[in-house]
Protein backbone atom coordinates (compact mmCIF):
# COMPACT_ATOMS: atom_id res chain seq x y z
CA UNK A 1 0.00 0.00 0.00
CA UNK A 2 0.88 3.66 -0.26
CA UNK A 3 2.11 4.14 3.31
CA UNK A 4 4.40 1.10 3.05
CA UNK A 5 5.87 2.37 -0.23
CA UNK A 6 6.52 5.81 1.31
CA UNK A 7 8.20 4.17 4.29
CA UNK A 8 10.37 2.00 2.04
CA UNK A 9 11.44 5.00 -0.06
CA UNK A 10 12.33 6.97 3.07
CA UNK A 11 14.49 4.10 4.32
CA UNK A 12 16.40 3.31 1.13
CA UNK A 13 16.86 6.78 -0.39
CA UNK A 14 20.14 8.62 0.12
CA UNK A 15 19.74 12.06 1.69
CA UNK A 16 23.31 13.22 2.31
CA UNK A 17 23.61 16.94 1.66
CA UNK A 18 24.68 20.22 3.22
CA UNK A 19 24.49 23.94 2.53
CA UNK A 20 26.43 25.09 -0.56
CA UNK A 21 27.57 21.59 -1.43
CA UNK A 22 29.89 21.70 -4.47
CA UNK A 23 30.32 25.47 -4.08
CA UNK A 24 31.74 26.07 -7.56
CA UNK A 25 28.24 25.62 -8.94
CA UNK A 26 26.86 28.41 -6.78
CA UNK A 27 29.79 30.67 -7.67
CA UNK A 28 29.19 30.11 -11.39
CA UNK A 29 25.48 30.72 -10.97
CA UNK A 30 25.92 34.01 -9.10
CA UNK A 31 28.84 35.34 -11.12
CA UNK A 32 27.94 34.41 -14.69
CA UNK A 33 24.58 32.74 -15.22
CA UNK A 34 22.18 34.83 -13.13
CA UNK A 35 23.21 38.19 -14.65
CA UNK A 36 22.51 36.84 -18.14
CA UNK A 37 19.24 35.23 -17.10
CA UNK A 38 18.11 38.43 -15.39
CA UNK A 39 18.63 40.36 -18.61
CA UNK A 40 16.37 37.86 -20.34
CA UNK A 41 13.46 38.30 -17.93
CA UNK A 42 13.86 42.05 -17.31
CA UNK A 43 10.80 43.86 -18.55
CA UNK A 44 8.77 40.65 -18.75
CA UNK A 45 6.02 39.60 -16.37
CA UNK A 46 7.46 36.17 -15.63
CA UNK A 47 9.71 35.24 -12.72
CA UNK A 48 13.14 33.71 -12.96
CA UNK A 49 12.49 30.00 -12.35
CA UNK A 50 14.82 27.53 -10.61
CA UNK A 51 14.08 23.87 -9.80
CA UNK A 52 16.06 21.70 -7.41
CA UNK A 53 14.87 18.26 -8.42
CA UNK A 54 16.35 16.28 -5.52
CA UNK A 55 16.04 18.75 -2.68
CA UNK A 56 16.31 16.32 0.24
CA UNK A 57 15.84 18.27 3.51
CA UNK A 58 16.14 21.61 1.74
CA UNK A 59 19.76 22.64 2.15
CA UNK A 60 20.25 22.90 -1.61
CA UNK A 61 16.97 24.74 -2.13
CA UNK A 62 17.77 27.33 0.52
CA UNK A 63 21.36 27.67 -0.69
CA UNK A 64 19.89 28.60 -4.06
CA UNK A 65 17.39 30.89 -2.35
CA UNK A 66 20.20 32.71 -0.55
CA UNK A 67 22.09 33.18 -3.83
CA UNK A 68 18.98 34.53 -5.52
CA UNK A 69 18.04 36.64 -2.51
CA UNK A 70 21.48 38.23 -2.50
CA UNK A 71 21.35 38.76 -6.25
CA UNK A 72 17.91 40.39 -6.04
CA UNK A 73 18.94 42.82 -3.29
CA UNK A 74 20.38 45.10 -5.97
CA UNK A 75 17.62 44.25 -8.46
CA UNK A 76 14.34 44.88 -6.62
CA UNK A 77 12.43 44.50 -9.89
CA UNK A 78 13.46 40.85 -10.18
CA UNK A 79 10.78 38.25 -9.42
CA UNK A 80 12.04 34.73 -8.73
CA UNK A 81 10.70 31.34 -7.69
CA UNK A 82 12.27 28.06 -6.61
CA UNK A 83 10.59 24.65 -6.90
CA UNK A 84 12.03 22.09 -4.48
CA UNK A 85 11.12 18.45 -5.01
CA UNK A 86 12.11 15.06 -3.66
CA UNK A 87 10.79 11.51 -3.56
CA UNK A 88 11.05 11.25 0.24
CA UNK A 89 8.03 12.58 2.12
CA UNK A 90 10.08 12.69 5.33
CA UNK A 91 12.69 14.94 3.74
CA UNK A 92 10.01 17.20 2.27
CA UNK A 93 8.56 17.83 5.73
CA UNK A 94 11.97 19.10 6.84
CA UNK A 95 12.32 21.13 3.65
CA UNK A 96 9.01 22.90 4.28
CA UNK A 97 10.00 23.68 7.87
CA UNK A 98 13.42 25.08 6.93
CA UNK A 99 14.81 24.35 10.41
CA UNK A 100 18.42 23.18 10.83
CA UNK A 101 20.90 22.59 13.62
CA UNK A 102 22.98 25.72 14.02
CA UNK A 103 26.33 23.98 13.57
CA UNK A 104 25.19 22.58 10.21
CA UNK A 105 24.38 26.00 8.73
CA UNK A 106 27.85 26.71 7.36
CA UNK A 107 27.71 29.43 4.69
CA UNK A 108 30.43 30.96 2.49
CA UNK A 109 29.62 34.43 3.87
CA UNK A 110 29.07 34.36 7.67
CA UNK A 111 26.88 37.49 7.58
CA UNK A 112 24.28 35.57 5.58
CA UNK A 113 23.28 33.61 8.68
CA UNK A 114 22.01 36.77 10.38
CA UNK A 115 20.43 38.07 7.19
CA UNK A 116 18.52 34.96 6.14
CA UNK A 117 18.04 32.88 9.33
CA UNK A 118 16.37 33.44 12.67
CA UNK A 119 17.65 31.85 15.87
CA UNK A 120 15.50 29.49 17.85
CA UNK A 121 14.66 30.18 21.47
CA UNK A 122 13.45 27.92 24.27
CA UNK A 123 13.09 24.36 23.04
CA UNK A 124 14.37 25.50 19.63
CA UNK A 125 17.62 26.89 21.01
CA UNK A 126 20.56 25.65 18.97
CA UNK A 127 18.50 25.67 15.76
CA UNK A 128 18.18 28.17 12.94
CA UNK A 129 15.14 28.65 10.71
CA UNK A 130 15.17 30.13 7.24
CA UNK A 131 13.35 33.46 7.43
CA UNK A 132 9.86 33.65 5.99
CA UNK A 133 10.92 36.27 3.44
CA UNK A 134 13.13 33.61 1.85
CA UNK A 135 10.85 30.60 2.40
CA UNK A 136 7.99 32.31 0.56
CA UNK A 137 9.98 31.99 -2.67
CA UNK A 138 10.26 28.19 -2.31
CA UNK A 139 7.44 25.79 -3.22
CA UNK A 140 7.86 22.17 -2.11
CA UNK A 141 6.57 19.25 -4.19
CA UNK A 142 6.67 15.46 -4.02
CA UNK A 143 8.15 14.20 -7.28
CA UNK A 144 9.26 10.85 -8.64
CA UNK A 145 11.54 11.90 -11.49
CA UNK A 146 10.11 9.12 -13.67
CA UNK A 147 6.44 9.90 -13.08
CA UNK A 148 4.10 11.04 -15.82
CA UNK A 149 4.26 14.83 -15.78
CA UNK A 150 5.68 17.06 -13.06
CA UNK A 151 3.89 19.49 -10.72
CA UNK A 152 6.53 22.05 -11.69
CA UNK A 153 6.16 24.71 -14.37
CA UNK A 154 7.93 24.14 -17.65
CA UNK A 155 10.34 26.81 -18.87
CA UNK A 156 12.77 26.52 -15.97
CA UNK A 157 15.82 28.77 -16.24
CA UNK A 158 17.98 26.55 -14.00
CA UNK A 159 17.57 22.94 -12.90
CA UNK A 160 19.77 21.39 -10.24
CA UNK A 161 19.63 17.57 -10.41
CA UNK A 162 22.84 16.68 -8.64
CA UNK A 163 24.16 13.40 -7.26
CA UNK A 164 21.02 11.54 -8.30
CA UNK A 165 21.85 9.97 -11.64
CA UNK A 166 24.79 8.06 -10.19
CA UNK A 167 22.18 5.60 -8.91
CA UNK A 168 20.58 5.05 -12.35
CA UNK A 169 21.61 2.90 -15.29
CA UNK A 170 22.46 4.51 -18.65
CA UNK A 171 18.98 4.15 -20.26
CA UNK A 172 17.36 5.71 -17.17
CA UNK A 173 19.87 8.58 -17.16
CA UNK A 174 19.22 9.22 -20.83
CA UNK A 175 15.46 9.27 -20.28
CA UNK A 176 15.74 11.58 -17.29
CA UNK A 177 18.10 14.05 -19.01
CA UNK A 178 15.77 14.20 -21.99
CA UNK A 179 12.79 14.95 -19.73
CA UNK A 180 14.69 17.59 -17.77
CA UNK A 181 15.85 19.19 -21.02
CA UNK A 182 12.22 19.48 -22.02
CA UNK A 183 11.54 21.34 -18.76
CA UNK A 184 14.24 23.94 -19.45
CA UNK A 185 13.58 27.26 -21.12
CA UNK A 186 15.69 27.86 -24.24
CA UNK A 187 19.11 28.86 -22.94
CA UNK A 188 18.35 27.33 -19.52
CA UNK A 189 21.00 25.45 -17.56
CA UNK A 190 21.13 21.94 -16.08
CA UNK A 191 23.52 21.30 -13.19
CA UNK A 192 24.52 17.72 -12.34
CA UNK A 193 26.88 16.51 -9.63
CA UNK A 194 30.64 16.75 -10.06
CA UNK A 195 30.79 12.94 -9.94
CA UNK A 196 28.28 12.70 -12.78
CA UNK A 197 28.50 13.34 -16.51
CA UNK A 198 26.41 12.96 -19.63
CA UNK A 199 29.14 11.05 -21.45
CA UNK A 200 27.79 7.95 -23.09
CA UNK A 201 24.17 9.07 -23.35
CA UNK A 202 22.37 10.97 -26.09
CA UNK A 203 21.21 14.44 -25.13
CA UNK A 204 20.32 17.84 -26.58
CA UNK A 205 22.50 19.97 -24.32
CA UNK A 206 25.75 21.89 -24.72
CA UNK A 207 28.48 21.62 -22.08
CA UNK A 208 29.35 25.04 -20.64
CA UNK A 209 31.41 24.05 -17.58
CA UNK A 210 32.27 20.82 -15.72
CA UNK A 211 28.90 19.21 -14.84
CA UNK A 212 26.96 22.23 -16.19
CA UNK A 213 25.00 22.07 -19.44
CA UNK A 214 22.77 24.45 -21.38
CA UNK A 215 19.79 23.95 -23.66
CA UNK A 216 20.34 25.60 -27.01
CA UNK A 217 18.55 28.94 -27.23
Amino acid sequence: GGEEVDSLIDRISTNHTHFFREPAHFDLLARDILPRLAEGVQGSLRPLRVWTAAASAGEEAYSLAIVLGEFARTRPWLSWHIAASDISQRMLVRCRQGIYEEEKVVLPVPAWRERWFQRGIGEREGYLRVKAELRRHVAVHWVNLFQEGYPVAAGQDVIFCRNVMIYFDAPSRELLVDRLTGMLAPGGHLFVGHSESLIGIRHRLVAVSPSVYARRA
